[in-house]
């Protein structure tokens, strides 16, 4: 592999490829890698808008938010080799089988492929975040869990943060970009270019497929890359963003499912919902619900409602995790339980497109994101369980945490859904092979194509899923 900054050597030189992937975080770096270790006749490029470091570029990860707290988008979305990875926690989990469900409760809600099909690339996903255990079991033999046999509402769940952050630790690996450099240096048949901006799309005469795509750099001229098939993985937002755009323009064939690009965005809203008071006798049954370092990561064990709780109650998936905050004067120690749960997917949620252009002369982002009535009720319904839960189970006292309708929460930087997959262009972007519909070489990749989000962080799960579409192109030879 070579690290090509713009301006470079070969920068006057025409750049053609087998497969071009847009988008230098994890997902991207990961696809390329997989790709070009298992096509090793193939050339495989990557274009990165961003340099090694963040900070190149990095207003136009900028844009409007209409609606709840989520954090501004230009610190949640880095633009640099390795990606959002620069400012990732690492805590890592698989979807649920029932979150590929269909399910009346949740509207929107089904995939179009199955759980079987997504769950036999979970171990590689795990394996690229550099975790050296890939045992996901709620049964875990060198977990300590609470006791909680007695309640049908919550399970036990395994949590694992990656090393793969870019914290300053002798125990992390830093991102996918830097962990991995020796193995990406001596990948002959990959090549990164950095500070190349895709700006537009050039279509083969009958608009099927995209032939080239074109890019900019900072104070940079333009440059066309040729590629057979390319894939999109700039994020959840940057992917229904940019579709947006270059598939919006004059010059753009006419598709089906433009009107669903960039709608049902979801995020994962984290909020409080109790307070516990346990002893210091209690502490130790918490052990692992605090994390400790087992190998390569640090464990963690959450708590879910369980699928019986789920259909029961008609709730979304949620897991919820408890942490410490002080000592009262009782010497007592505080936790606070907070639940991540999933969010309706709905139309009403989506990206727009500003007037006001970014540096590279693409139309910044405007981010519409609320809540449904149903997602406020499944996160009440866990605040008002947990003092019952903690009770029963002589795990603590608790206090609920109510939020009334409309009351503004906080997201967790996760962004998915607004090119989702599905069965037809009529409430999807892609296919179940991450396939624009009605384009044939053009893929996209990440949390964007999640039709829902279930209850976890979704790194390790967009993972499995773009190692899955390295195995369907591989395939396809």
């Amino acid at each position: 592999m070579t690290i090509i900054k713009r301006n470079e050597r070969d920068h006057n030189q025409p750049i053609v490829a087998d497969i071009c992937i847009i988008g230098g975080g994890v997902v991207g770096l990961s696809t390329a890698l997989s790709l070009a270790t298992k096509n090793p006749n193939k050339k495989i490029v990557l274009l990165e808008s961003g340099l090694d470091k963040p900070g190149h570029g990095q207003s136009s990860a900028e844009g409007e938010i209409i609606g709840e707290g989520v954090q501004s988008l230009a610190s949640s979305r880095i633009r640099a080799l390795g990606g959002t990875e620069w400012v990732w926690g690492g805590h890592s989990r698989p979807f649920d089988p029932i979150d590929f469900e269909q399910r009346d409760w949740v509207e929107n809600s089904g995939w179009p492929i199955t759980y079987n099909e997504f769950a036999k690339y979970i171990s590689a996903a795990t394996k690229i975040l550099d975790i050296d255990d890939s045992n996901w079991s709620n049964i875990h033999p060198s977990i300590n869990y609470l006791n909680i046999d007695k309640t049908q509402i919550f399970e036990s769940c395994h949590f694992k943060l990656s090393p793969q952050v870019a914290a300053d630790s002798k125990a992390n690996t830093g991102t996918f970009a830097q962990s991995r450099l020796k193995e990406l240096e001596s990948t002959r048949n990959l090549n990164i270019y950095l500070d190349h901006t895709v700006v537009s799309l050039q279509y083969s005469p009958d608009k099927k497929a995209v032939v080239s795509v074109v890019t900019k750099g900072v104070n940079s001229p333009e440059k066309i890359i040729s590629a057979s098939k390319f894939i999109l993985a700039t994020g959840g937002i940057e992917n229904g963003r940019l579709l947006k755009y270059w598939f919006g323009r004059k010059d753009a064939p006419k598709l089906p499912c433009f009107k669903n690009i960039g709608r049902y965005f979801m995020e994962h809203p984290h909020r409080d919902v109790a307070k516990v008071m346990i002893s210091e006798s209690q502490i130790p049954q918490y052990k692992h619900h605090f994390g400790a370092r087992m190998g390569s990561a640090v464990h963690m064990i959450r708590l879910k409602i369980t699928d019986q709780a789920l259909r029961q109650n008609r709730l979304n998936s949620q897991t919820i995790i408890v942490v410490k905050t002080k000592n009262n004067k009782f010497n007592n120690t505080l936790l606070k339980a907070i639940t991540i749960c999933e969010q309706i997917p709905s139309p009403s949620n989506r990206v727009e497109l500003s007037e006001e252009k970014d540096l590279y002369g693409i139309l910044k982002p405007i981010l519409h994101w609320g809540f449904d009535k149903q997602d406020f009720y499944s996160m009440n319904f866990v605040a008002k369980e947990f003092p019952k839960f903690t009770g029963m189970n002589s795990i603590g006292r608790s206090q609920s945490i109510i939020y009334p309708l409309g009351t503004k929460l906080p997201g967790g930087h996760h962004h998915m859904g607004t090119t989702r997959m599905g069965e037809t262009s009529s409430n999807a972007v892609v296919d179940k092979n991450c396939k624009v519909f009605d384009v044939d070489n053009f893929y996209v990749a990440g949390g964007s194509v999640f039709p829902t989000s279930g209850g976890v962080n979704p790194t390790l799960n967009m993972l499995a899923l773009s190692q899955r579409l390295v195995d369907y192109i591989t395939k396809q030879g």
